[in-house]
């Protein structure tokens, strides 16, 4: 007698549902050319307003195939708003972008970077296009077994040792970066929360609780990261519901999304002063009170604020995303001043990861400022170089090492190591949630920002891909067992 076919004990969102309907890609298109034809006729900035919508939809269509766990469509989407903001910055100001920003060459690095955005893409779109997505979001992901409740405890448990933790690596010495990883567990569960909470199409109040969360750790902390976190989150709701969306669940998403952005606004308004507080003006990059006063005392600058404040934050904010006007001076700089350098950045990347600090102690700390001075010949004052980390962004240093052209290859290769590691993770058998979760954990720490470093971008994928490697292949029975629902669990995974 045959086995019987597991039924699911939760009706199947159509968002894991088969991948042959072309309708979104032609909304998309028709979106994206009716914009690109509305900004040509009307914009200061027509060319590059047009070309970025262009490359927008070029970008989704690569990466369509993936939308049932959107990760790598989110963190191009993110990207995106950091090289065209500047456009829209300067349109709002209806001026042309070169002279709403000091860099003269900020439209060709505007450009350039949606050049290699698509290059990316195109990358992400070689490693994953043979993913047998019907097979893989089937009906056995196991998500049906496990606790929603489970899941959001043990995030609750990892938020606190995650803080803790973050700010004593250093003891570590040369397994800073290990311990760092192992950390990533956090987003780990964060991620699976997702999943399941979309997957069984309920407790979506314990997933806008953990978002809210990860605002408040940005809250208490020296730099933003949980809001870029929430906003992620955010958006891979959205896109998980894409096939399936209703009214509620859209208001649900498009409200947090908006309180997200105005906490966004506000937390930019009183960051300057706030961040006086927490360093208790030393100038340095770190948190010299505890973590309840520093919450208090964000609390009442807010406070404070009024709404030429908000309005002056929405501006620095939008400023804040921006991220192409170093790239700008560079091309002002590189290779007029100085010759490009062949690959030597990459290359330093590349050595960085097969000498690890731990066996070699020696090995030069990453100065992102340091190299930023070099590449745009900016004149660095010393309280700057100590309380301020600006890099020029891998983009950017991939033109530094190749070229207009010869950038877009390094960029093809970080989006097939991206694909690469959604690949594998995903497509490990037993296909499971848990699979799903580490892959969308890891891209999302390393590929939401365009500012990062070479080096760092490289190092830290390399870091985080091999530790959870080793978490998938020895814990994911223990993981998977705690979170198991007792009520409802028959099977072993």
């Amino acid at each position: 007698m045959g086995r019987q076919a597991t039924v699911p004990r939760y009706p199947q969102p159509a968002a894991f549902a088969s991948r042959g309907e072309p309708h979104g890609l032609k909304a998309i298109w028709a979106i994206s050319l009716v914009a690109a034809f509305l900004t040509y006729s009307f914009s200061p900035n027509p060319e590059l307003g047009a070309v970025a919508f262009i490359a927008l939809a070029v970008v989704l269509t690569l990466l369509w195939h993936t939308r049932d766990v959107p990760i790598l469509i989110a963190i191009s989407v993110f990207q995106f708003l950091q090289i065209a903001m500047a456009i829209w910055i300067a349109d709002f100001y209806g001026v042309p972008v070169g002279e709403e920003f000091q860099a003269t060459s900020i439209g060709t690095a505007v450009l350039l970077s949606l050049g290699g955005l698509v290059a990316q893409a195109a990358g992400m779109y070689a490693s994953t296009a043979r993913m047998n997505m019907p097979v893989l979001f089937g009906r056995d992901l196991g998500h049906e077994d496990l606790s929603i409740r489970r899941i959001f405890l043990a995030y609750l448990i990892a938020v606190p040792v995650t803080v803790l933790a973050s700010q004593y690596t250093f003891v570590f010495g040369g397994l800073s970066q290990i311990i760092l990883a192992l950390l990533s567990v956090k987003y780990v569960l964060l991620m699976l929360l997702l999943l399941t909470v979309v997957l069984q199409q309920r407790s979506y109040g314990l997933l806008l609780v953990a978002t809210g969360m990860e605002l408040l750790i940005g809250a208490g902390g020296f730099f933003s990261g949980g809001f870029m976190n929430a906003l992620l989150i955010l958006l891979l709701a959205l896109g998980c519901f894409v096939r399936r969306i209703s009214v509620g669940r859209l208001l649900l998403v498009v409200s947090a999304s908006v309180v997200t952005l105005v906490i966004a606004t506000a937390w930019t308004a009183v960051k300057p002063e706030y961040r006086r507080i927490l360093n208790q003006d030393s100038g340095d990059q770190f948190v010299a009170i505890a973590w309840a006063e520093a919450v208090g005392e964000l609390g009442t600058l807010l406070a404070r604020l009024d709404g030429q404040a908000m309005v002056e934050g929405a501006d620095a904010l939008a400023r804040r995303v921006s991220y192409v006007e170093i790239f700008g001076d560079v091309i002002d700089y590189v290779p007029h001043s100085i010759p490009h350098e062949d690959g030597r950045l990459w290359l330093d990347a590349i050595r960085r990861v097969v000498q690890p600090r731990l066996l070699f102690e020696n090995k030069k700390i990453i100065d992102d400022i340091e190299q930023t001075a070099i590449y745009t010949g900016w004149n660095i004052s010393p309280d700057m170089s100590r309380d301020t980390s600006i890099s020029i962004g891998y983009f950017g240093e991939s033109y530094i090492d190749f070229g207009k052209i010869g950038m877009l290859c390094p960029l093809f290769l970080v989006g097939f190591m991206w694909g690469g590691i959604y690949r594998r993770f995903v497509e490990t058998r037993p296909v499971g949630i848990l699979g799903i979760a580490i892959a969308t954990a890891i891209l999302m720490s390393v590929g939401i920002n365009f500012g990062n470093s070479a080096a760092k971008l490289f190092g830290w994928t390399v870091t985080v891909t091999l530790v959870m490697l080793l978490l998938q292949r020895f814990g994911s029975p223990m993981i998977v067992r705690l979170l198991k629902d007792p009520a409802r669990s028959e099977r072993p995974w």
